[in-house]
């Protein structure tokens, strides 16, 4: 056979279908203001969603590394995301384009949080707590505009507040942003034109000294309050003109990992998976239950929904008249050891994870058709599926088959094979 000529040489390339399962990072999961889609972080990927249409995906590439922190503006233009690492840089996006604007490299170690401010001319980045930099950035051209020692340390959370406000609550050309982290708040103040950046300290005496740490911190509309949200599953109320801890509202238990402020007053996502709303008069009105901590959410653009995304890889749209919840996605929230396909069929292709469920995937509209959990076996070793059963191998020993209706044991080898088999086949 003659060697085929370089120039016509043909080279194999695989095309990117689709990409399931939302990592679960907290503050990592957003509905864009143009109602039709949502964008979320899937291990160093940022992926924007149709919710009509499941084939219908972008994915924005840029981090050799898992994405820890991602932002959106207010209008939606523009994307940040982050990341740890040697490489710890922040990329920002344009959503229409679907291209990086800038690679922001100036953090060691790692980012914590970031994010733009109101009018989306600046873009605060924090980094880890080894990395100690506060960077405020110029969207205009990817320039520093000011560089701070991040306080508190560490921080957790940063978001900005609009403009300072004079003694007759009339915005200056000052910005106002405030940083949240172990035991503490800052307030901050920013001349842009100066660069210079100006600390305060929120004030928790008066009320016993503060031990939380807080997770997440929001403005309220008017930029009067700041409701920052803690590991003990209470939020905190702090008066901005004053600078001073006010009142504290008990919320869920495991902690605080999510929070919205609208008119019509708060809404906590929390670490035992539910959702509480909460009156203008910090009264809990309702609550609903997802599967796993509540790590991010975000509202329609109408606010008559949001989007929420749990730790366990769950992506559901949340009506806020009821809590009436409806499933968008779903994941396994650790690493995926074994993938198969049954012989006699493409329609159909089952995972198997470290997270110690077994799941059959739907390949038409990637929805998950059956699961089935097996507990205390370790992780699982290998992977067989047809179109009757699911046969996998576990680090315990043992066999096990599993229906692929119900998802319900079939059967079971027992001390198969020390450590795991590493391999099945089917005649």
């Amino acid at each position: 056979m003659p060697p085929v000529e370089e120039s016509k040489a043909v080279e194999a390339s695989i095309e990117l279908e689709h990409s399931i399962g939302f990592s679960g990072v907290p503050g990592c999961l957003f509905y864009h203001p143009g109602g039709e889609h949502f964008v979320f972080a899937a291990g160093g990927t940022v992926v924007i969603q149709s919710f009509l249409d499941p084939h219908d995906q972008h994915f924005l590439s840029g981090h050799d590394g898992p994405i820890t922190c991602m932002c959106m503006s207010k209008s939606g233009r523009y994307f940040a995301s982050g990341q740890n690492g040697e490489n710890s840089d922040v990329l920002v996006w344009d959503f229409e384009s679907k291209k990086m604007l800038y690679r922001l490299s100036e953090h060691d170690h790692g980012v914590k949080c970031i994010s733009f401010s109101d009018d989306e001319l600046l873009l605060c980045t924090v980094g880890v707590d080894s990395d100690k930099k506060m960077i405020i950035w110029d969207l205009s051209n990817g320039y520093i505009v000011c560089n701070q020692k991040s306080n508190p340390q560490p921080t957790n959370c940063v978001t900005w507040g609009g403009m300072v406000k004079d003694v007759k609550r009339r915005d200056t050309d000052k910005y106002l942003l405030v940083t949240s982290g172990a035991k503490t708040s800052v307030l901050w103040e920013l001349d842009p034109y100066l660069g210079d950046l100006h600390a305060e300290q929120i004030h928790t005496t008066g009320r016993g000294e503060q031990v939380r740490e807080n997770t997440i911190v929001e403005f309220s509309g008017d930029k009067e309050t700041i409701f920052c949200g803690t590991t003990s599953g209470d939020f905190g109320l702090i008066n901005v003109r004053l600078k001073k801890l006010m009142k504290t509202v008990r919320a869920c238990r495991l902690g605080i990992l999510s929070l919205l402020t609208w008119p019509e007053g708060v809404i906590c996502g929390g670490g035992d998976g539910t959702i509480t709303t909460f009156d203008t008069k910090l009264i809990d009105r309702q609550e609903c239950k997802l599967d796993g901590p509540v790590v991010a959410m975000s509202f329609s653009p109408d606010k008559a929904e949001l989007v929420a995304g749990t730790s366990t890889g769950f992506v559901y749209r949340v009506r806020l008249e009821g809590l009436q919840t409806l499933l968008v996605c779903e994941n396994h929230y650790a690493p995926v050891k074994c993938v198969a396909f049954a012989p006699e069929s493409s329609d159909k292709f089952a995972t198997a994870s470290e997270d110690n469920t077994i799941k059959i995937w739907d390949s038409g509209d990637y929805t998950v058709i059956t699961t089935a959990m097996v507990k205390d076996a370790g992780a699982p070793t290998c992977l067989v599926f047809s179109l009757d059963m699911l046969i996998s191998g576990w680090e315990d020993g043992k066999i096990r088959a599993h229906d692929v209706d119900s998802g319900s044991p079939l059967w079971l080898i027992d001390n198969a094979h020390r450590g795991g088999g590493t391999a099945l086949a089917l005649s």
